[in-house]
C-alpha cells in the first residue's frame, strides 16, 4: 500500500508521533561515523542505566540462544555487532518512551514483549531475518494502539469491543472510528525513528490478510507469517484459544513457513513453554 503526503497528513491528523529518544539519536550519530568503534557504541548505551539493564536481560534470554552469557554492554556489542545491538535498543527505547509519554492500553506492553521474544526465537529457527530485527519488530508492530489511546481516552473500551472481532480485523473498525488505524500510525512512528523501510512496511501491513492469502512467496510474506505465528503464540499464552485472526490466516501462514499441522502444533507448544519459562 502506497501513501502520498496528503494522505499521510490525514492519517495522522491530531495524533502526535513522539520523536526518537536521545539515545537513538546519539547511537545513529556514532554509527554514521566511518571510524565508529564498539567502545563508543557501548558508551552511549551505558549512559542510560535502565536501557542497559534491559539490553543485558534481553540478549541473555533463551529466545536469543546465545551460547555465552553476556556480562556487559561492551560484551553485547562485541558479540552481536553494532547495528544489531542498536536494533534491540530501539525496541526497548520505544517501550520506555511510550510508557513515559502518556497512558497505554491496559497491560499493553506484556503482549508486544511476548511477541518480540517469540519473533527472536522464530527468526533463528527459520533463518529469515536477524533475531535483533525480529525482536524490534515485535515490540514496534502494535505501538499505534498507544498513540490512539493518547488521542481517545475511551480507546481501551474500543479495543475490548473490537480487538477479537470474528469477522473483521480491528483496523477495519479503527478506520471507521478514527479515519486511521494503529498499523498506519505504527508505520509512521517506525519511519520517524529511522527504522528500515522493509520492517516499517510489515508494521503497516500486518493486519492485511491479502498479503498472506495470495500465496505469493517473498521475504515480506515470510516475516509477516512469523509475526502472525508469534502473535498467535502470545494469545495462547494468555489462554485465548479462540483467535479469529489466526482462523483467517493460520493455514496460509503454515503454508508459507512449510509447516504441517503437526509441525505447527509442536512449534506452538515450544513457544508457549519458552514464554512460561520467561515469567518463572
Amino acid at each position: 500500500m502506497q501513501i502520498d503526503n496528503k494522505q499521510q497528513q490525514q492519517l495522522i491528523n491530531g495524533i502526535a508521533i513522539p520523536p526518537a529518544p536521545q539515545i537513538l539519536i546519539d547511537l545513529q550519530a556514532v554509527l554514521n561515523d566511518p571510524e565508529c568503534e564498539i567502545a563508543r557504541i557501548a558508551e552511549v548505551i551505558t549512559q542510560d542505566i535502565a536501557i542497559s539493564a534491559l539490553v543485558l536481560r534481553t540478549v541473555n534470554s533463551p529466545f536469543f540462544g546465545l551460547l555465552t552469557k553476556v556480562q556487559s554492554i561492551h560484551h553485547a556489542v562485541s558479540l552481536l555487532g553494532m547495528n544489531n545491538t542498536a536494533h534491540i535498543v530501539a525496541g526497548l527505547a520505544l517501550r520506555q518512551q511510550m510508557e513515559r509519554s502518556g497512558p497505554n492500553p491496559t497491560h499493553f506492553w506484556d503482549s508486544p514483549l511476548n511477541v518480540a521474544m517469540s519473533m527472536a526465537y522464530l527468526a533463528r529457527r527459520f533463518r529469515t531475518l536477524p533475531a535483533d530485527e525480529a525482536y524490534m519488530l515485535g515490540l514496534f508492530h502494535n505501538a499505534g494502539h498507544s498513540l490512539l489511546l493518547q488521542k481517545d481516552p475511551q480507546y481501551n473500551d474500543f479495543m475490548d469491543q473490537y480487538y477479537n472481532n470474528p469477522e473483521q480485523s480491528i483496523i477495519h473498525f479503527e478506520q471507521r472510528q478514527y479515519d486511521t488505524d494503529h498499523a498506519i500510525l505504527g508505520y509512521y512512528l517506525a519511519r520517524s525513528w529511522g527504522i528500515d523501510h522493509a520492517l516499517a512496511d510489515i508494521i503497516r501491513d500486518h493486519h492485511d490478510p491479502a498479503l498472506l492469502l495470495t500465496g505469493e512467496a517473498s521475504q515480506a510474506t515470510t516475516v509477516l507469517s512469523l509475526l502472525k505465528l508469534a502473535e498467535h503464540a502470545d494469545k495462547i499464552f494468555w489462554g485465548q484459544l479462540d483467535d479469529p485472526e489466526w482462523g483467517r490466516v493460520g493455514h496460509a501462514v503454515n503454508l508459507h513457513l512449510g509447516l504441517s499441522e503437526t509441525d505447527y502444533l509442536e512449534l506452538r507448544d515450544e513457544l508457549s513453554e519458552l514464554l512460561i519459562a520467561a515469567y518463572s
